[in-house]
């Protein structure tokens, strides 16, 4: 990752350039009109990568994710590996389970 003073026509720029996921991956270019503006995008951009190096797959801790926000996940999961029958029966009895339960956290 690095910047650098671009200089265009008649106005300077700072141009941040990186690779999204390390060498092979996407690389990115953005220009910005002030050199705090592009050290706080790399800033930026360094939480993010360490908090996906923590974080993989990004998703929320178990005690963060509520019943509700589950079953949705797992309701929309099952209508592409369910048939529509069950996912009928299962959105039934989640109807009847999630003004009860919702609210719970998983964890």
């Amino acid at each position: 990752m690095s910047i650098k003073k671009v200089i265009l026509e008649n106005e300077i720029k700072w141009e941040v350039r990186y690779y999204e996921n390390g060498r092979g991956s996407k690389r990115v270019n953005r220009r910005f009109d002030k050199k705090i503006d592009a050290e706080n995008h790399m800033k930026d951009f360094y939480q993010e990568q360490k908090e996906r190096k923590n974080n993989p797959f990004q998703t929320k801790k178990l005690s963060e994710v509520t019943f509700k926000e589950e079953a949705a996940k797992w309701l929309e999961d099952g209508k592409i590996r369910f048939s529509t029958s069950h996912v009928a029966r299962v959105s039934v009895v989640l109807k009847k389970i999630l003004p009860l339960w919702g609210g719970s956290y998983a964890g």
